[in-house]
């Protein structure tokens, strides 16, 4: 069988949400050559209203029963349209590729009454990612026990599950204790989007050239990330260089972090040493990545963080250097790559300070870099691997 039927039912929609996830990555590519089905969320709380990006695919969707507001309500009101609307193709696909939370309990249950088979594609560690929205609130403890109860269930009704860590596999094997389900494929790069491009062309471009040295931060702006840390060394650097900026760029799933972000803002009194970026379309992201002397990714060590990052591989691309938290899985797979990691506050000022005086001497050496990952972890490379998987399901 050639050409696939492919249901996807991604952590969230795919179209609408303001960063592009890895399921739509992949989801691209493989509707070049496959049927694509995707499952959207109708005015789901973190959703644009309209349509941000493309896919060549049949969209499923429903009419929410609960729209925007909390997140958890959102997947739990909703659950009578979304089982409906999965009920309505099921019948019709190969193979159900799933990554979400109650969407990918229904999607087992059905599947699996059509002998339809499962892949889980377990991007981060769900019962941290979920919870992280009740952080310093009693409902952390219970959302972390019932989405891990909710998705060891998902899991092992799957007939693979694909992660992107070594670390992830090694969880993920202990709960469903059969190493032979689970695969290693990594994130990946978009090579014709992120590629380098002149610092002073990229700056001039975005209207940055105004400033001397840029540091950006771009992605998820949410509690497993310290931008306490972030924040303080904008403040110390400020008093050494002149003429510095932090670029942030990114979106919050929680609004008691953009509060506390602006009040980081206040506390530091970065004032103008600090640009926060409203919404980027994605072809603009690579503009402001060449445009920075680095890009900080200070994750903190959590489960969830332990994969193969976005923000490293399209950073690396571009050929800029990325400072980011002393995390051994990163190690195994960035090795001989620009990526310099701290375990002090201290130690990143120190790397900071030294890439920003020196990024002009360490350009060749960041270029070859960019070709290299921009050729290991292309998502047309990893795509390819993705559908020998899925048709290895198939009878």
């Amino acid at each position: 069988m050639d050409r696939l039927n492919i249901l996807i039912i991604p952590p969230n929609d795919l179209l609408r949400h303001p960063l592009p996830n890895r399921l739509y990555h992949l989801g691209k590519r493989f509707a070049k050559r496959h049927n694509i089905y995707l499952l959207s969320y109708p005015k789901h709380p973190l959703a644009s209203p309209d349509k941000l990006r493309t896919m060549n695919c049949q969209e499923i969707l429903y009419k929410p029963l609960l729209g925007d507001g909390n997140l958890g309500l959102y997947y739990i009101v909703n659950t009578p349209v979304i089982w409906s609307a999965l009920t309505s193709i099921i019948a019709e696909v190969d193979v159900v590729l799933h990554a979400n939370i109650v969407p990918s309990l229904i999607a087992t249950q059905l599947a699996k009454s059509h002998d339809t088979p499962l892949v889980f594609d377990y991007l981060d560690h769900f019962p941290e990612s979920a919870s992280a929205y009740y952080v310093n609130s009693p409902l952390y403890s219970i959302s972390y026990k019932a989405v891990y109860a909710t998705v060891a269930r998902a899991l092992r009704a799957s007939d693979l599950v694909v992660t992107v860590s070594f670390t992830l596999l090694k969880i993920l094997t202990n709960i469903i204790r059969d190493s032979g389900k689970v695969f290693l494929l990594p994130n990946g790069v978009d090579p014709e989007l992120f590629k380098p491009i002149a610092t002073e062309t990229a700056r001039k471009t975005i209207e940055l050239d105004n400033y001397d040295y840029v540091i950006f931060y771009f992605g998820s702006i949410d509690a497993w990330f310290d931008f306490e840390t972030l924040f303080r060394l904008a403040k110390k650097l400020r008093n050494i260089l002149d003429n510095l900026a932090l670029v942030l760029g990114g979106i919050s799933h929680n609004p008691a972090m953009r509060r506390h972000i602006n009040h980081l803002i206040e506390k530091h009194e970065l004032g103008k040493s600090i640009v926060v970026l409203p919404y980027q379309p994605d072809e603009k992201v690579p503009l402001y990545v060449n445009a920075a002397d680095l890009v900080i990714a200070p994750y903190k060590k959590v489960a969830k963080n332990f994969g193969t990052p976005l923000k490293i591989l399209e950073t690396l691309a571009c050929a800029k250097p990325v400072v980011t938290t002393n995390i051994p899985e990163f190690k195994l797979w960035f090795r001989g790559a620009p990526v310099y990691y701290y375990s002090s506050e201290s130690e990143l000022e120190e790397i900071a300070l030294k890439l920003l005086r020196h990024s002009d001497a360490l350009r060749e050496e960041h270029l070859k870099a960019s070709e290299h990952v921009r050729n290991k972890f292309s998502w047309d490379t990893l795509a390819a691997q993705y559908e020998e998987l899925l048709k290895g399901l198939m009878p």
